[in-house]
């Protein structure tokens, strides 16, 4: 049997580090290899008594591995022979490749889709309640804002959140050096409060994560108006969206409700008569969406409340994209 090679670039991110969890969680069967910037030469690195090569970035071996997981937000992977490698990307740039999410399009994967988009957390959990809510209404229009953690921006805005909690409780100035972004000034706390800025603003006044969403949606063929607010919040991890459908047709809430609840990629939590519903310390390392808060705002509008962990639904999304290849493609 041919033994695979999988690569994680770079693998010291917060992304590279869940992914690699992941990959151990679900015994991906392949070799995994790790590269990153500040490795000079090769080294052995220990995770969970298991030993991986960690390598300095170098093209020749980045063409030995079958499948490469880009994480960088800052330079996306490229490769001038990438036609004999896989490449999913995980990070937030503009879309390159094939926008794969795997519950609703994996299928669809042909083996010259050399180079894989997962998108953006928001995205994934708004596609996913989407496919099941048109599955029985017309949906015309979607309204949403979605609260972000610091987890998207990596360790150093962790970091930095970190040190305005420190400077608090010792009674010090609460600065900051990354958000809303570390080259934005002036330079905001996030420290008890909301920033409703997580990318770029573009000219029309969308930040570039809000004008990516509407990207998407078109890729996929979704035929609906959309509005989408994304706010930075200040929490390590996880992502919540607040969400309203507006259908042509009445809503019937317990056909959904039963609808969500058979679907094994989420968790129904709500229970309005206990105060219960889902937050994100809920769903940290659980790759579903958990929903909640389900109601009608009036007899054509769907609404409800919806968490997942950010860093593990797009791992586990790029992890099922790999074994898709590796079972059809390799």
């Amino acid at each position: 049997m041919r033994e695979y090679k999988a690569g994680i670039v770079p693998a010291t991110t917060q992304m590279g580090r869940e992914l690699l969890e992941w990959l151990g969680k679900w015994h991906f069967p392949a070799t995994i290899m790790l590269f990153d910037e500040a490795v000079d030469r090769k080294t052995m690195k220990e995770h969970h008594g298991k030993l991986y090569g960690h390598y300095p970035p170098n093209t020749a071996l980045f063409e030995t591995c079958d499948i490469l997981f880009d994480c960088d937000e800052e330079h996306p992977l490229s490769l001038p022979s990438s036609e004999k490698i896989y490449i999913i990307h995980l990070h937030n740039q503009k879309s390159i490749g094939k926008l794969v999410i795997p519950s609703l399009n994996i299928a669809q994967l042909n083996p010259t889709d050399h180079k894989i988009q997962i998108p953006f957390a928001a995205f994934m959990l708004f596609a996913a309640i989407y496919g099941v809510i048109e599955k029985y209404q017309q949906v015309n229009q979607a309204i949403m804002t979605s609260l972000h953690s610091v987890a998207e921006m990596g360790d150093a805005a962790c970091m930095d959140l970190a040190n305005q909690l420190h400077a608090y409780e010792q009674g010090e100035s609460i600065e900051s050096k990354w958000f809303p972004l570390p080259d934005v000034h002036p330079h905001l706390p996030l420290l008890f409060q909301a920033l409703p800025q997580t990318s770029y603003f573009t000219l029309n006044g969308e930040s570039q994560e809000e004008q990516l969403f509407h990207r998407y949606a078109a890729c996929l063929g979704y035929d609906l108006a959309l509005s989408l607010t994304c706010v930075r919040t200040a929490s390590l991890r996880g992502l919540s969206i607040s969400m309203s459908f507006l259908c042509d047709d009445e809503i019937h809430l317990d056909e959904l409700v039963d609808a969500f609840s058979s679907d094994p990629s989420m968790i129904c939590f709500d229970d309005i008569q206990h105060n219960m519903y889902p937050i994100c310390a809920d769903v940290i390392h659980d790759y579903r969406i958990y929903i909640g808060r389900m109601r009608k705002s009036d007899s054509h509008t769907f609404t409800a409340w919806a968490v997942c962990d950010d860093l593990a639904i797009r791992c586990s999304a790029a992890i099922k994209c790999a074994f898709y290849i590796l079972h059809n493609f390799l």
